[in-house]
């Protein structure tokens, strides 16, 4: 992750990578509040920007061009939000992210390598999962409420432990596959393993619903991707899935047990008393009711909110966002169907383009994230759009290869 004589722009980016799921430390107020991993990012578009001005040449991203007609949508939208301020401000972020991708995209393999790259992105997963043991130990051990006031539960500098747990399920997913696939291009098997474990590990503890009900997900999935096994279910895989119930059990038994012996491990799981995200669905509805009064001309990003409280009869709260609890029913409104064409584009072209990703570990990792999303309350979340940048920037390395025949493609 550190290396010697790093430039000052991957310096940016390593910290911007390191503190991507950061959401409330460091936080920076310039008129409007920016994460510090935004922020940081700051020098790193300046720079990026000079270079285009200055006559500099840079590389097309996948599925640019309906990247930024999507962006464009967002921004005519913005005026039909009931709340421009509000409105502006998440265009703004939105800027950020898509920037993020440009930019990283363009750096790598000039001022660094997309191996450095790499290794530092699933690396910072690997720091932020210490740092929630960091915090477990402090709680269960000590008695000390670190980062969090919703101690012993694991957090790390997230809101709370679902969207921590959305961030590590990316980082889980991603080692995991590279661990099927037995795929030694980053990381040695051995510390592949180890690395998987930690963040699954952090995971259990962090009594995260999202969290488990994905890990479950996963390994659920897994033998699928076994390549010894043929057949859509065979016994090697029937096998499998039920040693993997069988584990789910025996650990959901085990927590039981703890808890008879005062170790309670189950708050905010719905399972020990009332989860805090339990009625996330019951506010789906008033989202897509606002949806079908204009299935076609959306109101931006920012503008979700606002129209649901307009809608309500009550007057919004500048920051109060995050009414409709699915990132993607949100993103719906916000864009209209005109809106979601290219933005459904965007994404198909990521999908289809996987013959570039790293043995398909990337690619599972977005997939996992974007379910994730489905109880989330924002599509800006910076991990969402970081991971999509290294998977643009992974693109770009490997079509390159390509031409210059050091890569095969299969």
């Amino acid at each position: 992750m550190f290396t010697k004589h790093m430039n000052f722009i991957q310096v940016c980016i390593l910290l911007a990578m390191i503190t991507t799921s950061w959401d409330h430390v460091a936080n920076i107020d310039i008129v409007f509040n920016f994460r510090f991993t935004q922020f940081i990012m700051l020098p790193v578009f300046m720079f990026y920007t000079l270079h285009l001005l200055f006559g500099g040449r840079t590389d097309k991203i996948l599925g640019g061009a309906a990247l930024f007609t999507w962006v464009l949508f967002q921004a005519v939208f913005m005026f039909r939000s009931p709340e421009f301020s509000n409105t502006f401000g998440y265009f703004l972020w939105l800027i950020f992210s898509v920037m993020t991708i440009v930019a990283v995209t363009h750096y790598t393999d000039r001022l660094f390598t997309y191996e450095w790259l790499i290794k530092a992105y699933l690396n910072s997963f690997v720091l932020i999962a210490y740092l929630g043991l960091f915090q477990f130990v402090l709680a269960r051990g000590f008695g000390i409420s670190f980062l969090n006031n919703q101690s012993p539960r694991i957090s790390g500098f997230c809101y709370e432990p679902s969207y921590f747990a959305t961030y590590m399920i990316t980082g889980l997913v991603t080692f995991s596959y590279m661990i099927i696939k037995k795929d030694e291009s980053v990381f040695k098997l051995p510390e592949l393993k180890r690395k998987f474990w930690t963040i699954a590990l952090v995971m259990l503890l962090s009594t995260a619903r999202t969290g488990w009900l994905n890990m479950a997900l996963w390994f659920f999935i897994t033998p699928w991707f076994d390549e010894k096994s043929k057949g859509f279910l065979s016994g090697r895989k029937l096998i499998m899935i039920i040693l993997g119930l069988l584990v789910c059990i025996g650990a959901f038994m085990a927590l039981m047990i703890l808890r008879s012996y005062g170790l309670n491990f189950l708050v905010g799981t719905g399972i020990d008393g009332e989860a805090s995200h339990s009625e996330r669905t019951q506010y789906w509805i008033p989202v897509w009711n606002a949806f079908l009064d204009s299935p076609f001309l959306g109101y931006s990003l920012g503008g979700v909110d606002p129209i649901l409280a307009q809608r309500a009869g009550r007057a919004y709260i500048t920051g109060n966002n995050g009414a409709g609890c699915n990132v993607w029913l949100e993103t719906l409104i916000a864009s209209g169907l005109i809106g979601m064409i290219p933005f459904v584009l965007y994404f198909t072209r990521i999908f289809e383009r996987n013959k570039y990703y790293l043995n398909g570990a990337l690619k599972w990792g977005l997939i996992f994230i974007m379910i994730a999303l489905c109880l989330n309350q924002n599509i800006l979340r910076p991990y969402f759009w970081w991971h999509i940048a290294i998977i643009s920037a992974c693109y770009k390395h490997n079509k390159l290869k390509l031409k210059s025949g050091a890569l095969a493609l299969t």
